[in-house]
């Protein structure tokens, strides 16, 4: 079979609607400011389309989650420094068997987890800075980057049902090494900010194949008025590829120029606006795609926990078998906090990708989240989440980045609670 489930990073930042995020008694004191915190979230779901199968080979099932997490935060004003963790089980009780089905007859039975650190020297506006992230994930899990490590511990492993869709992946499992060092300079009172850093990315599919990326990143921003900055990004990388299935090597040296302005124009309504080239730089120049670039997002805060962003994204990418692709996306997502511990989140996107080998391909992405706080060290939310994928011609380009390149249908509903101390 030569399809490729890999794994995507969706424009879907829906977090638990209902968080812990203010109550500073929960978690086990470690030192004086130190802590750490637990997390325990266990659900049920039925999925309508387990292995994104096309029309007529889908894999329907019912499956519990158990999935236990745990944070330790330090804080401070010059260092402070976070590691997380956690293990995800889905378990089929119908008999399906889904997990790592492209290898052989699959199993009723999904293990992935993730593991991060986060570290932070120097303050918001010291002049010297840096930053160190850095995490392994083995899917299939919930989220493909853990949140960050959190200093305060306060956000850290929040469940994000809605987030990062592809990460549960079960067709073909895989291991995703990352890690993301950056150095900030801000001269002239932090009106000036310079960021200067490095991503790397290293994915291995059990039965796929595997790919490097390797970016160095470069960000000015200057502030010219009060809330608002000027941003110059400029990343060049290295991305290589190995395709298991057609034994063959490949390779790019991709690049992404932009500038743009970030601002608050009124105080419920923000803009961050984006516009640059970029050009895929494949060694085989056959499919190399070059590309205008632009980001635009609109955010309005109706009050405090009711906020509605708008945006559209055109982006180059490089992946395994097609080489590349251009996309474009619009979005809106919306989160509103209907009473004082009953929350509503919704998310939405169309995304258009056209792949070097000239065929367009389709992504219709829904979902809404209502959670409900029942005490501050517990909470339960209902999900739906929607997927629909369709390409134009008589047959699928070969697999690509993200999720497997062919039409198909996905539902998804969860039943869910988390426990976190």
């Amino acid at each position: 079979m030569k399809y490729l489930s890999t794994i995507i990073i969706a424009s879907l930042t829906m977090s638990s609607a209902v968080s812990f995020a203010d109550d500073t008694s929960l978690g086990f004191p470690l030192g004086e400011k130190s802590k750490l915190h637990t997390n325990l979230h266990v659900g049920i779901a039925y999925d309508s389309n387990a292995t994104r199968g096309q029309a007529g080979a889908e894999l329907e099932g019912v499956k519990t989650r158990f999935s236990p997490t745990i944070s330790v935060s330090v804080p401070g004003s010059a260092f402070s420094f976070g590691l997380n963790g956690g293990i995800n089980i889905d378990q089929f009780v119908d008999g399906t068997a889904p997990c790592g089905r492209e290898a052989g007859d699959g199993s009723t039975t999904c293990v992935g987890g993730f593991a991060g650190f986060s570290i932070r020297g120097g303050g918001s506006n010291s002049i010297l800075g840096f930053e160190i992230d850095g995490s392994v994930v083995a899917t299939p899990t919930e989220i493909l980057a853990p949140p960050s490590a959190s200093a305060d511990g306060s956000t850290t492993n929040s469940v994000r049902l809605l987030t990062d869709l592809g990460a549960d992946e079960l067709l073909n499992p895989a291991v995703n090494l990352i890690a993301a060092p950056t150095f900030v300079l801000r001269p002239g009172g932090g009106a000036l900010e310079f960021r200067v850093g490095y991503n790397m990315n290293i994915t291995n599919y059990s039965e796929l194949g595997e790919e490097e990326r390797h970016v160095g990143r470069f960000e000015a921003k200057l502030k010219f008025l009060p809330r608002t900055a000027v941003v110059l990004n400029a990343d060049f990388g290295s991305w290589n590829g190995t395709d298991v299935g057609n034994n063959t090597p490949l390779k790019a040296t991709p690049y992404n120029l932009t500038v743009g302005l970030r601002g608050q124009l009124t105080n419920r309504l923000s803009a961050n606006i984006n516009a640059g080239y970029g050009d895929t730089l494949n060694e085989d120049s056959n499919f190399a795609q070059q590309s205008p670039l632009a980001n635009a997002t609109l955010r309005y805060m109706f009050a405090k926990g009711m906020s509605l962003d708008a945006g559209f994204d055109r982006m180059l990418n490089n992946s395994l078998r097609e080489f590349s692709y251009v996309s474009n996306r619009a979005r809106l997502n919306g989160s509103f906090e209907v009473a004082e511990r009953l929350s509503l989140a919704l998310t939405s996107s169309y995304e258009w990708r056209e792949f070097a080998s000239g065929q367009p391909v389709t992504q219709a992405i829904a979902g809404a989240r209502v959670s409900y706080l029942f005490f501050k060290f517990m909470n339960a939310g209902l999900t739906y989440q929607f997927l629909d994928q369709s390409f134009e011609g008589t047959e699928a380009p070969s697999p690509a980045a993200g999720i497997a390149v062919r039409s198909f249908t996905r539902q998804l509903f969860m039943f869910s609670t988390e426990f976190r101390y």
